[in-house]
């Protein structure tokens, strides 16, 4: 895969890599996504477009039409259950409800200073070669109580298409190479 074939050009050994991990990390218990950050930190120094993409982030004033535009790197994204019992949980779903429109009932517009009347939305610019889903298993609530997702989580099990949400068309379907 594009991992492998990427530590093979840079000339990165496996026992290299799981080192530095391991320096990074210490020795207390860490998930995978810990793994993997620490993983893609190691290799960001190398290849930036081996792990990281380019999102498009838009705030926009409903009351004075004020636009604040800015672009920003991302290594993975998080996917999270969207609540509530039986709710189906997929990772089409998911990738659009990372996408949706979303109202900032707290943010003070640059132009008006009017609060509460802005929209925020994403825009997929440019994919990885190797794309990170990470699938969030608990919700907080307001008390600040964790509360693991037990609902099943479905996903493509051979390829997973983004055309429909990525500006880029010449890297938007994904050969699936593992779930963690």
């Amino acid at each position: 895969g594009p991992f492998f074939d990427f530590c093979r050009r840079e000339q990165i050994s496996l026992a290299t890599l799981v080192r530095a991990v391991t320096a990074r990390m210490g020795r207390g218990q860490q998930d995978a996504h810990d793994l993997w950050v620490s993983l893609a930190d190691e290799l960001y120094a190398s290849d930036r477009r081996l792990f990281h993409g380019l999102n498009a982030v838009t705030v926009l004033c409903g009351s004075c039409g004020h636009r604040n535009h800015v672009e920003e790197a991302f290594g993975s994204s998080e996917v999270k259950h969207a609540g509530g019992r039986g709710v189906r949980w997929d990772l089409t779903g998911s990738l659009h409800a990372l996408l949706r429109k979303e109202a900032l009932s707290d943010y003070r517009c640059d132009g008006c200073g009017q609060v509460g009347s802005c929209t925020r939305s994403v825009r997929v610019r440019s994919l990885p070669e190797v794309l990170v889903m990470h699938v969030g298993r608990f919700e907080y609530g307001l008390s600040g109580g964790a509360k693991k997702v037990t609902a099943p989580f479905s996903y493509p099990y051979h390829q997973v298409d983004f055309r429909n949400v990525c500006d880029d068309p010449r890297r938007s379907v994904y050969r699936l190479h593992a779930v963690v």
